[in-house]
């Protein structure tokens, strides 16, 4: 987003709900999926390997489903990676290649490329799958009558809404491929930084 005017208004509309007294209200959802985590870590690493590299982007994916929507993707459950978590792998390194060779990005629509092809359109697939996520987030809010998740703001009925549909959609998109990867790697290079020391994995018994 490079648009100042445009940056503020969205950096308003979720100033409160990001701020570190309102996430609290998360906190158990994401213990929940955090202990789920532990357990499948400590059930490999018990067979003899445990990859956090694996588990902690489930574990991420997980959280931002309950942050956004209030329902998880189960990616923990599932234990593999589903169509839609290799599309967010894919997405975070295009967008990557996007910000650096833009021109080249432009051009590249013209090559008759499967992989190429393929990369372009991931835009288009993970504004589909968020918007399944918020039509289901729908479904759970004119059942239950509860708001749980960052997004269900957007979809009360009875407010002005500041954001059109097709923005939520984006928005949401954008926060899920923002801080997925991020929140995965922060936490494995800590894990790494201290099981990498002998003493360490004395101390605790690895």
């Amino acid at each position: 987003m490079t648009d100042a005017k445009e940056h503020s208004i969205i950096r308003r509309i979720f100033a409160q709900d990001l701020s570190k007294t309102s996430m609290t209200r998360f906190e158990s959802q994401m213990r929940i999926k955090a202990k789920i985590a532990i357990s499948k870590i400590k059930r490999d690493a018990s067979a003899g390997n445990a990859d956090v590299l694996k588990w902690f982007p489930f574990m991420a994916t997980d959280v931002m489903g309950e942050l956004s929507f209030g329902s998880s993707f189960n990616m923990l459950e599932q234990e593999t990676k589903t169509p839609f978590r290799r599309d967010l792998e894919t997405t975070m390194g295009f967008n990557g290649i996007r910000a650096e060779l833009k021109p080249l990005v432009g051009i590249a629509q013209y090559l008759a490329i499967r992989a190429v092809q393929n990369a372009l359109d991931m835009k288009t697939r993970m504004a589909a799958y968020t918007s399944a996520a918020i039509e289901d987030h729908k479904q759970h809010i004119m059942i239950h009558n509860d708001w749980p998740g960052l997004f269900s703001k957007f979809l009360d009925p009875t407010k002005n809404q500041e954001l059109f549909m097709s923005e939520v959609v984006g928005e949401a998109a954008n926060f899920i491929v923002a801080r997925n990867d991020t929140t995965a790697v922060s936490l494995t290079y800590p894990v790494w930084s201290v099981l990498r020391r002998q003493n360490c994995r004395v101390q605790q018994g690895f």
